[in-house]
């Protein structure tokens, strides 16, 4: 336990990407309901920083580049001690860097627990922190397993909330991309139909025939947007080349606070299981997300205002959460963890997911949607 401690600077550490940063907000808030005084830092990878970096409860994010030298990261980590926080929580997973750096800034308190393959990693990874929770239960969902290491040591969470906040300023930097100046205003569906991780989108002239019928059967405004990966690009590319109607894409030009703005005034989201997903959890948009070989288990977006800590309860199929809908097949060999079907890069049971399937969950959300 920590009994009768007063930490006055705290330091998160979440070395992992940009979904699993703003995950672990809930903890921060959890944080901060405890230690109401103390300054509450975060150490991320760069890229991931804008997660977290304007939410009101965060002082500082300090962010390590990749390819750092060993003399680059050797005066990171001076930094950080001259910070003196009183205590550091790990949320890497269990993993080796997350642990050598919480040891090395060396917090008077370090939490911090261990993997759920114990046999992965360095010996003694253990001994590096000075509270160890509870190695985490594979069927939790990311935002439980972050939180249950503070819950760990008796730091209460009486409300599980994520949140993310867009700066004021975004929507006019949004507006000078939009090809419309009153798209804002619109009833629109945002679509997001790519990912770093290919195997987890379905097939591109499916998601091309979603984005027709919704447009000129239903009448429903379509907005496509995608990140700045060169296979992301290509992918938008190629369902945009399928596609017979005419679609908004905001394809790699926005920056995460711009799409989330985008997604902010959207009546729903329609994407795969990736960082934009968790973003629209967090702004309250309505979605339906697409799942393969993943656990919604883990990865469904995080329902606000409910007691229940695990909204998808069921291994597989099709969930439904609050105003999220987790759309996937109800196979036996569902979600088998790959990237692809025998680690291929394409994973059948998305590639088999149809308009019909899409449509059935989406149309629903969108009040404006004309019936056929």
């Amino acid at each position: 336990m920590l009994d009768n401690i007063n930490p006055k600077k705290i330091l998160i550490i979440k070395f992992k990407h940009i979904g699993d940063v703003l995950l672990s907000v809930p903890t921060l808030n959890t944080l901060h309901q405890q230690y109401p005084d103390a300054e509450i830092h975060y150490l991320v990878n760069q890229g991931t920083e804008a997660m977290v970096s304007t939410h009101p409860l965060v002082s500082t994010v300090h962010t390590l580049p990749s390819g750092l030298s060993k003399a680059e990261q050797l005066k990171r980590i001076l930094t950080l001690r001259r910070e003196h926080y009183d205590m550091s929580v790990d949320l890497c997973g269990g993993g080796d860097r997350g642990a050598i750096w919480s040891r090395l800034i060396n917090a008077r308190y370090r939490l911090g627990s261990l993997p759920i393959n114990q046999q992965k990693g360095m010996r003694g990874k253990k001994y590096l922190y000075t509270h160890l929770a509870p190695t985490p239960s594979v069927k939790l969902h990311s935002v439980i397993r972050d939180l249950d290491i503070v819950r760990a040591f008796d730091i209460k969470a009486p409300h599980i909330q994520l949140d993310m906040h867009i700066p004021a300023e975004t929507v006019d930097s949004l507006h000078s991309k939009l090809p419309q100046a009153d798209l804002l205003t619109q009833d629109y569906v945002l679509i997001h139909p790519t990912s770093r991780w290919l195997f987890k989108c379905i097939d591109d002239h499916v998601m091309a025939d979603v984005i027709d019928t919704l447009q000129t059967t239903h009448k429903v405004k379509v907005i496509v947007s995608c990140g700045p990966d060169k296979k992301e690009l290509s992918r938008l590319e190629a369902i945009l080349a399928y596609s017979h109607s005419d679609v908004v894409a905001m394809a790699g030009n926005l920056s995460l606070y711009e799409l989330g703005a985008l997604m902010q005034h959207a009546q729903a989201f329609l994407g795969v299981d990736s960082a934009p997903a968790h973003m629209a959890a967090a702004l309250n948009t309505p979605s339906v997300v697409i799942f393969g070989p993943t656990g919604a288990y883990n990865w469904g977006p995080w329902v606000n205002n409910t007691p229940i800590e695990q909204p998808y309860p069921h291994r597989k199929g099709l969930q439904k959460a609050g105003q999220y809908t987790i759309l996937q097949k109800d196979w036996g060999c569902v979600p088998c963890g790959k990237s692809g079907c025998d680690h291929s890069g394409k994973s059948d049971c998305l590639l088999r997911t149809t308009k019909g399937d899409i449509l059935k969950q989406l149309l629903p959300l969108l009040p404006q949607a004309k019936a056929v």
